[in-house]
């Protein structure tokens, strides 16, 4: 009985008999001489050439489709949240009420399109202005660069006489990643247009610290930083004299802490101290999406104990306490969940990119995803899919022979939707980060696939929706997530996949008070089926009617 099963299915069934001798013609080939059992053993394979030009019977089986056998899709329950919070972005008052000087006034306007003040910049200006600590809570996309570099500004360009850069520097902002500090280092740039004796400069990992350290020579005012990078040019560089910093910034503090960089930045106001900035001297400045107990205790060690709160959130200016289990995001923003089973998640996440890209004007989009392996393997794959491959400039030579294939390429080429794909993950090196994240950031329409090397501090202007193909590990994380579009008072949407099993992420925000709307999947999917390239149907001749009703198929 063993032997019948293990023949192969399209051959005849094995006789009685036959079964009774194969057990000892098995014994027979154990007992022979090796020169025979190598032999026999090849001998299955001859028969296997032997038969190779033979065609097989079809196999019999069942067809499967993407699209059936897929779980039910559970209802949720309404939402147990009275309303969701947000906060108001902009404010009624103009720069020009701020006090600050009309230089920068017309900078702000003409640079940086920026008339009104956030909400943030109206309660945190003067408390900066007047010389107190600070720490500022505030959504992501409110503006809060802007919110310390103004009156940092606003003061430096008034002493007299006017600060040179060989005096060294005179503000030190620490920022998470190399992006933000990029983009800090720009903004102030601008700013500074108007005030060329203040010069900022900027010190990053991966760049030479060689050009670094003859830049710090020359001499800085202000100086933007990761931790990692100043720790070692406080360590290593002579030059890096920082007894003369008046102002301290630790902008994303939480950012900051969740990437383990608490006991470098405890180590750099340590220098600080050391070199004869103290805490007494200087005036420092904590930003946060969030305050929690880390945040806290990373402030009592900068800031001194006489400190204002500044909470955009709540009406108050000043909060003695922040609460940070509610979180708030933008009133211009929409927030939806797609609940996908597996199998459809990637028909669906290109569906949505194609139609977002294609049936409406919203062009410019972010993916986030959980690993860097998975967007150096989505970002090609949704390239081939949604992107029509130009072959202008390949040769015609061998049309002849490649006539087919090119007919199949044709019918499987994609949907032609002109997307532009980038990637961005900590693993690219330092000249690919920068060059993709100032090319997404000026072209009018894309699709950035990024992990959350991306979701924090940078400010990539007119982005119309965020999809976050895996879901983050904490709510405080998706905020700041979302956080990349609806930015400063522009219109966003973001959607979040979800699996069945992770659809209690969605309770999870509602405790945080976040609501999200459901999307239906299969509208999505439909609204590909107009995207789909259909060929003309071919002209009819004359009579070719009659000799379709006369033609008669062959049995």
């Amino acid at each position: 009985m063993d032997s019948e099963l293990s023949l192969n299915i399209y051959t005849e069934p094995a006789s009685k008999e036959s079964a009774k001798k194969k057990p000892k013609e098995k014994k027979r080939n154990l007992e022979a001489e090796p020169d025979e059992f190598e032999s026999s053993k090849r001998e299955p394979k001859k028969a296997k050439r032997s038969h190779e030009g033979e065609q097989r019977p079809p196999r019999q089986g069942v067809t499967s489709s993407l699209f059936t056998g897929t779980e039910d899709i559970p209802r949720l329950p309404p939402p147990n949240i009275k309303k969701q919070k947000h906060q108001t972005v902009f404010s009624q008052l103009t720069f020009e009420k701020a006090n600050l000087h009309p230089f920068m006034v017309k900078n702000l306007e003409e640079l940086l399109g920026s008339t009104k003040m956030t909400e943030v910049q109206r309660l945190a200006i003067p408390i900066i202005l007047s010389g107190k600590d600070t720490i500022i809570k505030s959504q992501t996309g409110s503006g809060k660069t802007l919110t310390y570099a103004c009156p940092i500004i606003q003061v430096l360009q008034e002493i007299r006489p006017k600060i040179s850069r060989g005096e060294g520097v005179m503000a030190l902002i620490i920022v998470p990643t190399r992006e933000l500090a990029l983009q800090s280092y720009e903004w102030l740039s601008k700013l500074t247009k108007s005030f060329t004796w203040l010069v900022p400069g900027v010190f990053t990992g991966g760049e030479k610290k060689k050009s670094e350290k003859a830049r710090m020579r020359k001499g800085f005012t202000i100086l933007v930083s990761t931790p990692g990078r100043l720790l070692d040019h406080l360590s290593t560089t002579k030059n890096c004299n920082m007894s003369k910093v008046r102002y301290l910034i630790l902008d994303e503090a939480d950012r900051m802490l969740d990437l383990g960089y608490e006991e470098s930045v405890a180590k750099i106001v340590t220098a600080l101290n050391d070199q004869g900035s103290t805490s007494e001297l200087r005036q420092t400045i904590l930003l946060s999406a969030t305050i929690n107990s880390a945040v806290e205790r990373l402030a009592g060690l900068a800031l001194k104990e006489s400190r204002e709160y500044v909470d955009a959130s709540n009406d108050k200016e000043q909060a003695e306490t922040a609460d940070s289990e509610v979180l708030c995001v933008p009133d211009t923003l929409d927030q939806w969940f797609l609940a996908v089973p597996p199998k459809l998640r990637l028909v669906v996440l290109a569906s949505l990119v194609a139609s977002k890209c294609e049936l409406t004007n919203q062009r410019k989009m972010l993916i986030f995803c959980a690993t860097q392996d998975m967007v150096d393997y989505l970002t090609p794959l949704l390239a081939s899919a949604l992107s029509q491959k130009d072959t202008t400039e390949e040769s015609s030579d061998e049309e002849g022979d490649d006539e087919e294939e090119a007919e199949d390429e044709k019918n499987l080429s994609g949907i032609n939707t002109k997307i532009q794909f980038f990637r961005l993950h900590g693993n690219m090196t330092q000249k690919e980060r920068t060059e993709v994240f100032k090319t997404f950031r000026d072209v009018p329409s894309g699709v950035l696939l990024c992990t959350d090397v991306a979701s924090r501090g940078l400010d990539l202007p007119k982005v119309d929706w965020i999809i976050q193909f895996t879901a983050p590990p904490t709510p405080q994380d998706y905020v700041h997530r979302v956080g990349r579009t609806a930015r400063v008072g522009h219109k966003g949407s973001a959607v979040i996949f979800l699996a069945l099993s992770e659809l209690g992420y969605v309770t999870k925000l509602e405790e945080h008070g976040i609501r999200l709307k459901e999307m239906d999947a299969t509208k999505v999917l439909d609204e590909l089926l107009m995207l789909i390239p259909r060929e003309p149907e071919p002209k009819r001749r004359r009579g070719s009617r009659s000799k379709v009703r006369n033609f008669i198929p062959p049995c």
